[in-house]
């Protein structure tokens, strides 16, 4: 994880990837449902920093800082990533959503993925 965040790019000039994902079971996405977003980014960041690397309060203060704590760092809306259903575009696909990106402070997808760093 430290070394992901401090060095930007990987070895071979691309992004950090996992080299597994762990397995969470249909009752923990059940559970996760429910969360507002600070609780389930946490939720998931546990999944892959160790608690060793960054203990409970301070994971959970850097991701509260980072999406609830400062002006700067407002959302408008109170999801903060709306999920709209728009629709199939025909029978056979009953539902199709949409992930809204742009209700960030910098209206970019980006205020998701870099807020807490």
């Amino acid at each position: 994880f430290e070394e992901a965040i401090t060095s930007g790019y990987a070895p071979d000039g691309g992004l950090f990837v996992p080299t597994s994902l762990p397995r969470v079971s249909p009752y923990i996405l059940k559970l996760w449902s429910r969360l507002d977003y600070p609780h389930l980014a946490f939720s998931l960041l546990r999944l892959f920093i160790d608690a060793q690397e960054i203990p409970d309060d301070d994971l959970y203060q850097i991701i509260s800082t980072a999406f609830v704590g400062n002006e700067a760092a407002l959302f408008d809306d109170p999801q903060y990533i709306p999920i709209r259903d728009v629709g199939g575009p025909a029978p056979q696909v009953p539902c199709l959503h949409m992930v809204e990106l742009f209700h960030g402070p910098t209206q970019c997808f980006k205020d998701f993925g870099l807020r807490a760093l």
